[in-house]
This record gives structure tokens, C-alpha cells and sequence, in this order.
């Protein structure tokens, strides 16, 4: 039904029904465009709070990432401390054996480990980095089309429809103007014929003598 712009119209006589409905339509339109407004708007809130969680994420991994470089530099300290009493034992020996397989094998493989962590720790803040920025640059385009490409969407709509509305009013002249050359020529030729019927009617003898 008309909204309030629509109603004002309505009490203008010839006018109102007209304009009525076009204010009902432009009203309606404007409804879409406040809806995409608001869809716009509640994707960059999402994304900003979505950056806020990355940021603390970041700082997680970042703190994590001083944590593991620390642990990994003890370990390779160890490691190589432990190497040079391993190279002092007798070689071949069950104590070098034991010592290199109980001590020195765990030992590098959790310096592995860490350094795996370390690796993936580290791909997923660059991955985390890249996603923020984007998000950035994401929310700066939801204000851009808010503030410059709705403005123009809000006008191309209300020429769209004045246009419509003018092609409307053509097609129902041309409708008129149609359908009036059409009797017209009707009516000529049933001037002519009819007419012609009259006086021959009218000027012969009615009764048959």
C-alpha cells in the first residue's frame, strides 16, 4: 500500500491515483535500498569485530612464537653440549649407544617438533595478516558504495521509474491515437457506403406501382 509520500499525493484530483502509485513503487524501491544499506553495513561491523578477534589471535601466536624461538635456542644449546659429551665416550660403547638413543635422538626430535610449531605458528599470522587487510580494505569499500554507488543507485532508480512511467503514457497514446484513426476510418467508409444507400433510398419510389 502507499506510504506517506503516497497518501499526500492521494487527494489531488486526476493527480493522486497516479502519482499514488508512483510514490508506492519509489517507497517500495527505497525499501530494497535500505535493506542492501543495512546488509552492507552489518558486513562491515562482522568484519570489524572479525579483526578484532584476528588481532588478538596475533598477538597469541606472536607471544607463542618468542616462546618456541626461546625453547628451540635452549634445545640446539643442549643438543650441542650433549654431542660433545657424546663424542667424548667410547665409541661403540653401550654407554654411547644408550646415550645417543635415550638422550640425544628425543632430545632432537622435540627440537623438531618445535621447529615444525615454530613454522606453522608463523604461517598462520602471515595467513591471519593478509585476512586483516583484506577485511580493511573490504570495509572501506562497504563505505565507499554506501557513501558514492547507493547515492547513484537512489537516482538511477527514480529516473528508471520516471522513464517507465513515461513509456507507459506513450504507449497509451499511441494506443489512443491508433484506436481513433481506426473509427475514423470506419466511420468514412460507412459514411460513403451508408450514405450512398440513403439516397438511392431515399430518392426511389417506396411502393411498387
Amino acid at each position: 500500500g502507499p506510504g506517506s509520500v503516497g497518501r499526500f499525493f492521494s487527494w489531488i484530483p486526476g493527480v493522486g491515483e497516479t502519482m499514488n502509485k508512483y510514490f508506492t513503487r519509489f517507497e517500495s524501491a527505497g525499501n530494497v535500498i535500505q535493506a542492501i544499506v543495512d546488509s552492507l553495513r552489518s558486513g562491515r561491523d562482522r568484519l570489524k569485530r572479525d579483526n578484532e578477534t584476528l588481532l588478538d589471535d596475533q598477538d597469541r601466536m606472536r607471544g607463542l612464537t618468542l616462546k618456541l624461538m626461546k625453547m628451540i635456542a635452549m634445545g640446539m644449546t643442549l643438543d650441542s653440549k650433549l654431542t660433545e659429551h657424546a663424542a667424548g665416550l667410547l665409541q661403540g660403547s653401550e654407554e654411547q649407544k644408550f646415550f645417543n638413543e635415550e638422550v640425544l635422538f628425543p632430545l632432537r626430535q622435540r627440537i623438531g617438533d618445535l621447529q615444525t610449531q615454530l613454522a606453522v605458528n608463523q604461517q598462520g599470522y602471515v595467513a591471519i595478516e593478509v585476512i586483516r587487510r583484506n577485511n580493511i580494505e573490504l570495509i572501506r569499500g562497504a563505505e565507499r558504495c554506501e557513501n558514492v554507488t547507493i547515492p547513484a543507485l537512489e537516482i538511477a532508480v527514480t529516473i528508471a521509474m520516471a522513464l517507465a512511467n513515461q513509456r507507459i503514457v506513450i504507449s497509451k497514446i499511441k494506443a489512443i491515437d491508433e484506436t481513433t484513426a481506426r473509427l475514423l476510418r470506419s466511420n468514412a467508409q460507412m459514411l460513403r457506403t451508408q450514405g450512398v444507400a440513403i439516397y438511392k433510398d431515399a430518392a426511389s419510389q417506396k411502393i411498387d406501382i
